[in-house]
């Protein structure tokens, strides 16, 4: 079980990391945006599991494009 805690203590630390950068390099603005997206996917996720695609990301990158999910 410990191996488990710390490779999801190791995965959150990263998930943290990469929170901190994206809200730096992001104007206020669009940081209290999410916040407020982020809230209202919590609030109805009982009533419409898609409100949740909010933690969807996609990015295209080299004409590739990635799908990265964000846990808060």
């Amino acid at each position: 079980m410990s191996r488990r805690y710390r490779k999801a203590l190791s995965g959150a630390t990263l998930s943290a990391a990469a929170f901190e950068s994206i809200s730096v390099s992001a104007s206020p603005e669009r940081v209290q945006a999410w916040g407020a997206e982020e809230e209202h996917a919590q609030r109805e996720r009982g009533h419409d599991v898609k409100v949740m695609d909010i933690y969807d990301i996609k990015m295209k990158q080299c004409g590739s494009r990635y799908s990265m999910m964000v846990f808060a």
